[in-house]
Parts: structure tokens; C-alpha cells; sequence
């Protein structure tokens, strides 16, 4: 059983790794996914776009081109000499007029000049064989006298050597008077020149741009020849479309060079000729390509970062759980009962010492109200009490309970209990609830009342001790016997220890029950000192003990309980005559701006390291110690408490068999500590 627990406890916890790194990172792998899908459409979409520019371009620059030519016939055919010439049928002369053409244009290779049926009349530069051919067939022919407009025509052979692929610019020639056609004026353009008009515009490695007539025709590419036969790309799909009207950019596959390229076409809404950019789609694409590779290496990257985070995440995860296990394991180790309530005092945190104290399980108690499971009354007047936690919730403070509350149990048993309630704070910094933590105070209440019936007997025992004494030093007052007076002194001595002990016991009871208030007064430091002096000198004389000050001045005051503070002086003098030597006890005053400092200083016997932490605990005694050194163990832990009461600090140094000095610094004005 328990190994089936164990299998599924592991099984659980693979199955949430494996939920928590899908919560993490399949977000992130989605969205970088869709940027890189994006990013991936987005510059296709660019490098498309791209090329219809490089195709409209070329194509607006060989329409401007012919434009150019056409403006250039009119010119010609406008001039009235020229009209004159071919409306009265003088055809040299006016190709005479246009002998220049060629050489001031270079683009026009030749210029002919016919009637108006088609019926070449004169030509420069001059070709034989061609004058009086009529070439009606010819699409420029059917082109202009369609509508009697300028025209640019297919791409045909021409008649005369050499037989070269030219393109025709077809302008009618008309009368002057009486706005007739008088005749046809061409203007011939190579082919060659018109791969010139598109050949610089920038395409890409390995791309090209060609052109083709309205009929699918090459008129320019960069592998056509000069002669020859026409090459026909009516059956291109990109050309098809594009003199069917559909223009744009597409990506095709060349099956002859097993390779994709990326073709754009613009047709010349003026002359009907279609351009087509193209470039393979290896180079087309590189950019983008390259872009992509980049935004996935970096995605990887900013995966395995966030998988790194994500492991680190889980780390932090399972620590956190680690440590939530290991604080409900120590919430419910601690003795105490604990208990949180939110501000609608609804339980929303319940410890095992809880359950103990008031019978009710945490299942029971939890996400119910307070009150339906636990009851504080008070003893004095069998009241609830729940003043602590209201003023905790309504005051954001720490607040104790009273003294003598009792706990009523599920069962009806009182426990005795004491302690506090803590606020809550949320993010915002208000308070959201309170925790109330509390003991059986059962046997706190036993030890006071003992340490109340050992305060008692302590106080009581003074009186025989002092009528002990008063009848020691009456008889040793009357006795004349030096050996029996010698005796009764050692007796003397020993009552005067009892005396002592029983009075520090009373303070040490004080000290414990918090009974002691200082009561402030501007005293002499000097008088302080020589009180404590005069006090120490009797216990100091079976020893032998010097005890020195160094010179304090009249005027120097300080704002103290003299009692406690002379009883700190007189319990740090009398352990420097105990445990000094013979050279005696030197006592320093430094006043500082704020501080009062007092050093008492021995040479004695020191302290071992291992034993300075427990110098200041009740009862202590170092192992050193002389055997006829008299002393409970209680002195430096008054001195310590009462320094304390009074703001100030209590400290030492001391190096085993040279010696020791305590020092005691208190406020020189009431109430200005440290």
C-alpha cells in the first residue's frame, strides 16, 4: 500500500511538471510561432510587392520612352514645310527634312515615309529594294489608320537587309489646309534599344526583366538576337494572364531549370505591351529567408531562456512548496495554539495545539465563525473576552490578553491561558484579519504563585535573620574573650550573608514579577559613588580590598533611580572584591554627551570564554572561583536587570587570571537611551 501511495504521489507529480512547463511555454512557443508565421507573410508580402515596383517601373519607363517617341513624330509631322512636301506628293523632299532624325535621335533607327494606302514613297536612311512596297499588311498600318492616331506597333522583321526585329511608331501625316491624311510618317525602333530603356532598372541576382508585345512577342530580352526568328511568350503563363488583363506577381516553377522563380507583370494601358520582372526565388526570397532564420534563432534562444526560467521556476515552486510544507509541519509542531481569523472573524488558519486545547478539529473549524468554536472568559467576572482581538483588527497593534482569561473547551474544561493577538496585513497595508496565538497557562500560574510564596518567604525571613544579628553584636559588644569574640565575628558574617542572600532573593522576585518602577531624581554622581564605596568597604575588609575612584567633580549630575543604580554600583564592587587580588578595585567616571559611563575594574581572576555568555544568568558561579569567595550567583544578574530598567547598557571585558572590567552606561536625562 504504501508503495502504490508513493507510485502515485510520483505519478502526480510528473503529471503537474509536465502541466506546469505546458502552462509555461506552449504560450510562448504559439506566440512565437504566429510572429514568425507573420513576420514570414509580411516580408513575402514585401519582397512581392517589390517586384511589381520593379515591373511597373520598367514598364512606366518604356511607356515614357515611347511617349517620348510618339511626341517626337507629331513634332515631325507637324512641321508645315514637311506637310507641304507630302500633300503635293514631293516625298524626297520631305524625307530630305528628316535626314537627321536618326543621327540627332539615336533610338530611331530609320524613318520611312509613305502615302496614305501603306505604299512606301521615301526612307532615310535610305534601303534599297523598299521604296514603292505598300505594307498595309502590317499591324503599324492597321494601327494608325484605324483611327488615324499614333500608334506603336508589334514587334515584326522588316522587309529590308539587314532583317532586323524592330518595333514601329506609326504618325499620320496630315494636309495643312484641309486636315486630310496626306501620308504616314514611321519611326523605327530596335529591339536592342528598348532592352537599353529597361536594362537599368535594378532587379536582383539572377533576374531579369523582357518585354512583349500585345500579341505575347519578345520586344526585349536579354538573351533575344538581332535577327532571326521572333520568339513568341503568348504561352507564358504570367504573359498570357497579363494581355488577358490580369497583371500582378506570382511565384512559378521552371521546369527546365528544376527552380522556382518569382515573375511580376505590368501591361501599358497606352500601348498594350506587357513587362515581366523576374528573379529566382532562392534570391528573391534570401532577404526574407535570412530575416526568418533570424527571428527563429532568436525565438530558440528566448525558448530555451524562458525553459531555463521555467526550470528555475519549478525549482522555486517546488522549494516554495518545500518550505509551505515545512511551515504547516512547524505551524503544527508548536505548542501554542494558533489561530487566524479574517475580518468577517471566519477561521481561516487552525494549528494542531489548537485543536488540542479546545477539542475541535481544524476540518470542523475551518471557514466558520469564531466564536461557534472558541471561548475566552474572563475569570474575575466569567465574561467573554475578546478585547484583544478587536482592538488588534481595529488598531493594526499587537495586543495581550488579560490576565486570568480561561479557555472553555469543547468538553466544558477551562484551561488557563495567556498571550496575544497580531494583526494581519494585506499588500495594501490594511488589516485583513488577526492571528491570536495562545498557551495552557496552567503552570505559568503554579510558578507564580510559588515565586509569590518565595518572594514571601524571602521577606520574612528578613526578621529573625536582623534580630540574629542585633543579638550577635550586643553579646559581642559585652564579650570580653578575644578567642570566643574572634568566633562570634565568623558567625556575624555568616548571618550578614544570610541577610544579604535573603534580600537579593526578594529582588530577583521583583525583577521576575515586574514589580520594580524607577523612581527618577537628579542625585550627585559623586554621592552615588561614595555611597557605593561606603557600602562595599565593610564587605571588603575580611579581604583586605582597596577600593579606588578617580576624581569626579561636584557638579556632575544625572537624572536616575539612585536606588537601583547604587545597588548595580554596590553589586558590581562587591564581585570585583571577591574575585579581585589584594591590588584592589578601581572605579572610573566618564561623562559623555549623552551617557553617563561608570568602569569598575579588578585584577583578579578573570573569566574563561567559554564561560562569558553565562555571566549575567541567575545562579551562575564561574569554576574558578575561590573556595572562601561567598556568593549566590545573583548579584550580576540584578545589576544587569536594574541597568536595563533605567535605559542603559551593562558589558565586560576580561582575559582569564588578569583581571576584569565591567561597565555601565545609563541616560544623563530620563527617558534618552541609545
Amino acid at each position: 500500500m504504501a508503495a502504490e501511495r508513493a507510485l502515485g504521489k510520483s505519478g502526480r507529480h510528473r503529471l503537474f511538471k509536465a502541466a506546469f512547463f505546458a502552462a509555461v511555454l506552449l504560450p510562448s512557443m504559439a506566440v512565437m510561432a504566429v510572429s514568425v508565421a507573420r513576420l514570414h507573410q509580411r516580408l513575402t508580402e514585401r519582397t512581392l510587392e517589390r517586384r511589381a515596383v520593379i515591373a511597373e517601373l520598367a514598364g512606366r519607363t518604356a511607356q515614357g520612352r515611347f511617349e517620348g517617341v510618339v511626341e517626337l513624330g507629331r513634332s515631325l509631322a507637324g512641321r508645315v514645310a514637311f506637310g507641304e512636301h507630302v500633300a503635293a506628293g514631293r516625298w524626297d523632299d520631305a524625307a530630305q527634312i528628316l535626314a537627321r532624325v536618326p543621327a540627332d535621335f539615336p533610338y530611331v533607327e530609320r524613318l520611312f515615309l509613305t502615302d496614305a494606302q501603306g505604299t512606301l514613297m521615301a526612307d532615310r536612311p535610305q534601303l534599297p529594294g523598299v521604296v514603292g512596297q505598300n505594307f498595309s499588311e502590317r499591324d503599324w498600318y492597321r494601327g494608325v489608320s484605324a483611327a488615324w492616331k499614333p500608334y506603336v506597333s508589334e514587334v515584326y522583321q522588316r522587309a529590308a537587309e539587314p532583317r532586323l526585329h524592330v518595333v514601329a511608331v506609326a504618325v499620320p501625316i496630315r494636309a495643312a489646309e484641309t486636315e486630310a491624311v496626306a501620308g504616314i510618317l514611321v519611326l523605327q525602333i530596335r529591339l536592342d534599344t528598348l532592352l537599353s530603356w529597361i536594362g537599368g532598372v535594378p532587379v536582383g541576382e539572377g533576374g531579369g526583366i523582357y518585354m512583349t508585345d500585345r500579341r505575347g512577342a519578345l520586344m526585349a530580352h536579354p538573351d533575344l538576337g538581332k535577327e532571326g526568328e521572333l520568339v513568341d511568350f503568348s504561352g507564358v503563363p504570367t504573359v498570357r494572364d497579363a494581355i488577358a488583363g490580369t497583371t500582378g506577381v506570382s511565384v512559378t516553377r521552371n521546369e527546365i531549370e528544376e527552380s522556382e522563380r518569382v515573375s511580376a507583370t505590368w501591361r501599358s494601358p497606352a500601348f498594350g505591351f506587357v513587362v515581366v520582372a523576374y528573379e529566382p526565388a532562392s534570391a528573391a526570397f534570401a532577404s526574407r529567408d535570412r530575416e526568418t532564420r533570424n527571428l527563429l534563432a532568436l525565438c530558440g534562444l528566448l525558448l530555451a531562456l524562458e525553459l531555463v526560467l521555467a526550470l528555475v521556476l519549478w525549482s522555486l515552486i517546488r522549494a516554495l512548496f518545500a518550505m509551505r510544507e515545512k511551515e504547516r509541519a512547524f505551524l503544527e509542531s508548536i505548542g501554542d495554539g494558533v489561530i487566524a481569523v479574517d475580518r468577517g472573524w471566519r477561521v481561516i488558519l487552525w494549528n494542531r495545539a489548537a485543536s488540542r486545547m479546545t477539542g475541535w478539529a481544524a476540518s470542523e473549524a475551518m471557514g466558520k465563525p469564531f466564536r461557534e468554536h472558541v471561548r475566552f472568559i474572563r475569570e474575575s467576572d466569567r465574561k467573554e473576552n475578546l478585547a484583544f482581538i478587536e482592538e488588534a483588527m481595529l488598531f493594526g497593534e499587537v495586543r495581550p490578553m488579560v490576565n486570568s482569561t480561561v479557555l472553555v473547551a469543547r468538553d466544558g474544561r477551562e484551561v488557563p491561558i495567556s498571550d496575544s493577538a497580531a494583526p494581519l496585513f494585506d499588500e495594501d497595508g490594511n488589516v485583513s484579519g488577526v492571528i491570536i496565538i495562545f498557551r495552557d497557562a496552567t503552570r505559568e500560574k503554579e510558578e507564580a504563585m510559588l515565586r509569590t510564596d518565595f518572594a514571601y518567604a524571602s521577606h520574612q525571613l528578613r526578621t529573625p535573620v536582623n534580630k540574629a544579628l542585633w543579638s550577635i553584636e550586643v553579646v559581642m559588644d559585652a564579650l570580653k574573650d578575644k578567642e570566643a569574640r574572634t568566633t562570634l565575628e565568623t558567625a556575624y558574617h555568616a548571618v550578614r550573608d544570610v541577610q544579604k542572600l535573603s534580600t537579593r532573593l526578594v529582588d530577583v522576585s521583583q525583577i521576575d514579577q515586574k514589580q520594580i518602577v524607577p523612581a527618577y531624581e537628579e542625585v550627585s554622581v559623586a554621592t552615588l559613588i561614595d555611597d557605593a564605596i561606603a557600602a562595599a568597604h565593610e564587605h571588603g575588609k575580611p579581604r583586605k580590598a582597596k577600593i579606588h575612584a578617580s576624581a569626579v567633580r561636584e557638579d556632575l549630575k544625572v537624572d536616575t533611580d539612585p536606588r537601583l543604580l547604587g545597588v548595580a554600583l554596590r553589586e558590581l564592587i562587591d564581585n570585583a572584591v571577591l574575585y579581585g587580588s589584594e591590588s584592589g578595585v578601581e572605579i572610573a567616571v566618564q561623562p559623555e554627551k549623552l551617557d553617563l559611563v561608570i568602569q569598575v575594574m579588578d585584577r583578579g581572576i578573570g573569566i574563561s570564554d567559554e564561560q562569558k555568555p553565562l555571566i549575567f544568568t541567575k545562579f551562575f558561579r564561574g569554576q574558578n572561583v575561590p573556595q572562601d569567595a561567598y556568593g549566590a550567583g545573583l548579584g550580576l544578574f540584578i545589576a544587569r536587570s536594574y541597568v536595563r530598567l533605567l535605559g542603559g547598557k551593562i558589558w565586560f571585558e576580561s582575559k582569564l587570571g588578569l583581571g576584569t572590567t565591567f561597565t555601565i552606561s545609563v541616560p544623563r536625562v530620563r527617558g534618552m537611551k541609545e
